[in-house]
């Protein structure tokens, strides 16, 4: 055991160097982040090799961007509209998805999940739209007119056997349009028993069937299930209905907001519509784990300002990305710092020169090391001097011991110089054994020093006992 340990001592400052090197690797290896990030979209935003369909799309852009940074952008479908819940839902059950486009609902909560994920900022504004037959909704001013009424809408089950709103239906889910629907059909005092709701799906809404007001979430297109409505649209058989409490709704449901339309802004063409309509608009986020790798965040970030800035019919520019009230779950501070001030300097200097993955990587190891130097610089500063005490140490305190024997020897008995003689021979045996570092060679003279020193306390030892 006294060889094992004396090797051990003898190389312990090259273990414990190669023991830091070895640390600094792991922390290298470990810090370089990540090169792919995965997103999660209803399947009919995908194709079969499960790639965006709508090349124009802002999420395509976002794609473009991130790839451009070397950072390599998947998605998984969170299924068809039959089984498809929420973006939120789906990501936590599912935590191979790094990003979400999740609409701001106003819903509380649980803490399970606003623990687990971040905000990078509304992105989008939906518009809430209600439309009426041309000259049948003259009697529909206000949302308690709704009270009543033949109300349709397009509503996915999300999982539920039987969709929402309908005789037996599931609740709304917290995360979903539903949710706003609900409320706003709550504070119109609508209910399946006084009014009729026909929510079409698995069919988009027509303008042939039997109904007084359908509302709609988002802007009729030509590309989705409300086809039918934007030609009757613009065919002039539909209009939009006007309500006049919608400042009073928004302040009922915070999680709404009046914005304007102008007129012509839908169809320049054909005047639609015919005078400016204010409507409710909600929004919608970009969510990511909390965990997920902050160059990742920065990357993200970066794309969203780029894209989601423009001005667009519902936005002005530079209007998002913002962490609005209707934010339901807490900013990344990433996020939040790069809308604020920008990128760093150092970030800044990097990515224009290299991957965004490798500058960020840079980034880190800069962060971690410079503190780590301000403390290694006065250490090394001082570690000669400090090894200098330890190998003088290693003889010269011996000589306090050797001073005893000098000074007390005539003192006591035959049986206390006994000892003392014994101890002499152990000091001369463990300095003839102590080695030094072959770089320390200098440092020898002081052990024969140190022996001369014991010979000559011997040699008076020895006289002491001749002459008695």
């Amino acid at each position: 055991m006294r060889k094992i340990a004396f090797k051990l001592k003898k190389h312990l400052p090259n273990i414990l160097m190669t023991l830091l090197l070895l640390g600094f690797a792991v922390a290298a290896v470990m810090l370089y982040p990540r090169t792919t990030l995965t997103m999660a979209l209803p399947i009919s935003w995908l194709d079969e090799n499960q790639q965006i369909k709508y090349k124009q799309s802002s999420l395509f852009k976002l794609q473009e961007h991130v790839q451009s940074r070397g950072i390599e952008m998947n998605f998984v479908s969170t299924g068809d509209e039959k089984v498809a819940r929420s973006n939120l839902e789906f990501i936590t059950d599912h935590p191979e998805v790094d990003l979400v486009l999740q609409l701001n609902t106003g819903a509380e909560l649980p803490k399970e999940i606003s623990s687990r994920f971040r905000s990078l900022g509304s992105v989008t504004v939906a518009p809430i739209f209600f439309f009426t037959k041309t000259r049948a909704g003259k009697k529909i001013t206000k949302l308690r007119d709704l009270k009543g009424k033949k109300i349709i809408f397009y509503s996915t089950p999300e999982g539920n056997e039987k969709p929402v709103f309908t005789p037996g239906g599931a609740k709304p889910s917290n995360f979903s349009s539903d949710h706003i629907l609900e409320k706003i059909f709550s504070l119109a005092g609508v209910t399946a028993e006084n009014s009729t709701l026909i929510n079409t799906w698995p069919e988009g809404v027509r303008y042939e069937e039997d109904w007084d007001v359908h509302i709609t979430f988002g802007t009729p297109s030509l590309t989705n299930k409300s086809k039918a409505m934007r030609e009757a649209l613009d065919a002039g058989k539909v209009d939009f209905l006007q309500l006049e409490d919608v400042d009073a709704i928004a302040k009922r449901i915070p999680v709404l907001k009046v914005k304007s339309l102008p007129a012509s802004s839908v169809n320049m063409t054909q005047g639609i519509p015919a005078t400016e309509i204010r409507y409710l608009t909600y929004t919608a986020s970009l969510v990511v784990p909390k965990k997920l790798d902050s160059s990742l965040v920065l990357v993200l970030a970066e794309g969203a300002q780029k894209i989601y800035s423009a001005q667009t019919l519902t936005t002005d520019k530079d209007e998002l990305p913002t962490f609005s009230r209707t934010e339901f779950l807490e900013p990344s501070p990433i996020a939040a710092e790069f809308y604020e001030r920008g990128s760093q300097f150092l970030n800044n200097f990097l990515i224009e020169h290299m991957s965004a993955t490798f500058a960020i990587y840079l980034a880190k190891m800069a962060f971690i090391f410079i503190p780590l130097l301000s403390v290694l610089v006065p250490v090394l500063h001082f570690s000669p001097r400090i090894y200098n005490f330890y190998i003088r140490h290693k003889t010269t305190h011996w000589y306090a011991e050797l001073q005893f024997i000098e000074d007390h020897y005539l003192e006591c008995t035959s049986q206390e110089r006994s000892a003392m003689v014994r101890r002499l021979d152990e000091i001369d045996n463990i300095l003839r054994k102590t080695k030094l570092p072959f770089f320390h060679t200098h440092y020898v003279q002081e052990i024969f020093r140190t022996r001369r020193h014991l010979d000559f306390v011997r040699k008076k030892v020895t006289e002491i006992n001749q002459s008695q």
